[in-house]
């Protein structure tokens, strides 16, 4: 069976969310927190599939509203 890898990404003006979700999974296996990188960044010229946006939008709205979001990857 394959191993499903979780993504936390969190709000660079959370930082308290990034440590205390660090410290609660980012030592398990399949697990990784990251701050996300886009935030106060341009839009890229690329233009991802109409599924891709909206997923991208579902995290987007996610991290505004609650600070974090995850995304799953297998």
């Amino acid at each position: 069976m394959p191993s499903r890898s979780l993504l936390f990404v969190v709000s660079p003006r959370r930082p308290d969310l990034f440590e205390a979700l660090k410290a609660a999974v980012g030592r398990e296996r399949g697990v990784e927190v990251i701050y996300d990188r886009r935030f106060g960044l341009p839009a890229r010229d690329e233009r991802p599939d109409s599924a891709d946006r909206r997923r991208r939008k579902k995290i987007d709205d996610e991290i505004a509203e609650y600070g974090w979001a995850v995304v799953t990857e297998q």
